[in-house]
């Protein structure tokens, strides 16, 4: 007669009768650690995507109108108004 090795349920764990060691860390959780991952992912997702929209940074909003970089960015703005960035340089750049 052939014994075959079988599966035992102890404790609510699978252990294998032949060496009768209990699963890894990974065996027992692996697909809560999975599907815990996939699910945070989509917040990550949705949030990433919602800050990246709602991203604002002018310069009108947070350089007040008493300073001289204020009027040299209005000069700016007026004579290049299609113009996003510039080039600067200087001697010894």
């Amino acid at each position: 007669m052939v014994s075959c090795p079988a599966t035992v349920l102890l404790s609510g764990h699978l252990y294998d009768s032949t060496t009768m060691k209990a699963p890894s860390f990974f065996e027992k959780y692996g697909f809560v650690i999975l599907f815990t991952v996939v699910f945070l992912l989509a917040f990550v997702w949705m949030g990433t995507k919602r800050t990246l929209q709602s991203n604002a940074n002018n310069v009108a909003d947070w350089l007040p109108d008493s300073y001289t970089e204020t009027q040299e960015y209005k000069w700016f703005i007026k004579h290049f108004p299609y113009e996003s960035f510039i080039v600067a340089s200087w001697k010894g750049c």
